[in-house]
């Protein structure tokens, strides 16, 4: 109806659920103290098995979604498997630009075979731990590279999960002097323009793409503050809205 408000919806998500285990704790307490809704597990981390036993079956209500990496620790595939993404001490190479080189290199089609085949590997890990997931996003964003993003469609597609679409628009606050400077400073300015130049990509390359929520949290990745918190909070649109965060625990409890 022409003039009804629309409501708004918010989730509150910690990303690098599994990577450690006072990441685990720290995201099980915010949970926990209502401060996040929802998390996204990655499979390829020492403390996997720990996330599963000890936060998410204990907290059935929290939504969970599948973290895709191609850029932190090991894969799930045998190092052999995937011979592009690895170094010689079986670890991922490679970082979001170097993923982004990798993808348009002259072997892309080999590359993004083995990619498509490790994050693959890594959605099945989380089905058999018995994870029912409802999104899929990526850590460190890769998947907003566009070769990835169809790869990550396909798997939000057969889960019927939502994926992430991590574009986040600037706002008057980051125009602030001191605010621009530390966003600078932090990369996040830098950052925040690349995935932005890719998500046009992505929308040029599919035009009937349906963005369920908007992304808040690249800009402040790493720094956020109770302070820049409210303020996205209070500047959030109609409609659903996602802010990513990183909890973490000073000393392991």
């Amino acid at each position: 109806m022409e003039g009804r408000d629309v409501p708004k919806y918010l989730i509150v998500n910690a990303d690098d659920l599994g990577i450690s285990v006072p990441t685990n704790l720290a995201v099980g307490r915010a949970f926990r103290r209502g401060l996040v809704t929802s998390a996204s597990l990655m499979a390829n981390m020492p403390a996997t098995t720990h996330a599963v036993e000890r936060i998410v079956r204990p907290n059935p209500g929290l939504g969970v979604g599948i973290h895709l990496c191609l850029t932190s620790g090991r894969p799930v595939l045998p190092a052999p498997e995937v011979p592009l993404l690895v170094g010689p001490d079986g670890h991922f190479k490679h970082g979001f630009l170097g993923l982004l080189r990798l993808v348009h290199w002259r072997r892309c089609g080999e590359a993004l075979e083995q990619i498509e085949r490790e994050l693959a590997a890594q959605a099945r890990r989380i089905d058999a731990l018995g994870v029912t997931v409802d999104h899929v996003d990526s850590h460190q964003h890769v998947h907003m590279i566009p070769e990835v993003f169809s790869l990550a469609t396909s798997l939000a597609r057969a889960r019927q999960a939502a994926l992430r679409f991590a574009d986040e628009r600037l706002a008057p606050r980051h125009f602030r002097p001191r605010a621009l400077a530390g966003y600078c400073s932090h990369g996040g300015i830098p950052k925040k323009l690349l995935l932005s130049w890719l998500a046009r990509s992505i929308r040029r390359r599919y035009p009937d793409l349906t963005i369920t929520a908007r992304y808040f949290g690249i800009l402040d990745a790493g720094r956020m503050t109770s302070a820049a918190l409210r303020q996205i909070v209070r500047g959030l649109p109609e409609g659903v809205s996602e802010i990513g965060l990183h909890p973490g625990l000073a000393a392991w409890l």
